[in-house]
């Protein structure tokens, strides 16, 4: 299979960025165009009490995120584009709008980073590409990044 729409969901962690160089260097073999996505998740900003404000500063730093995946994937040479979503409502989640994007934008294949978190912290914090596996309905790429400071 060519892969020719590659989406790229984007968080700015140290695994997002290795999955932004994963997803150039694909998208530059297979002449794929590359959807960078970027999540806001509305219900952990409004569990903060300061909706509004948190809202606009959580849409703030997706912008610089998915900002600097654009860069590299256009110094690369790469046709792209950015989108940021938020997710709408108490029962969404940042994995379902991610398969929602994929979908509507018709990925060949997706690339994620992962936290790689175990044990208590997995339990408290999740996993977004673990959930996402699951229901995934076309190829997964899931890159860690190349320390393990971020699975502590």
């Amino acid at each position: 299979m060519a892969y020719r729409r590659i989406m790229l969901a984007v968080d700015g962690s140290a695994s997002s960025k290795r999955a932004t160089l994963e997803a150039t260097r694909i998208a530059a073999l297979a002449q794929a165009s590359v959807l960078a996505v970027h999540v806001v998740d509305l219900k952990s900003l409004l569990a903060s009490g300061e909706a509004y404000a948190q809202t606009l500063k959580g849409n703030k730093a997706g912008h610089i995120i998915l900002a600097e995946a654009r860069d590299v994937l256009r110094s690369a040479g790469i046709a792209s584009e950015e989108e940021l979503v938020e997710t709408n409502g108490t029962g969404d989640d940042i994995a379902s709008c991610l398969e929602r994007c994929a979908s509507r934008c018709a990925a060949d294949l997706v690339v994620m980073g992962t936290h790689g978190r175990r044990g208590v912290n997995r339990l408290m914090h999740g996993s977004v590409a673990a959930r996402f596996l699951t229901f995934a309905t076309r190829p997964v790429l899931v890159v860690r990044a190349d320390n393990d400071e971020e699975s502590m």
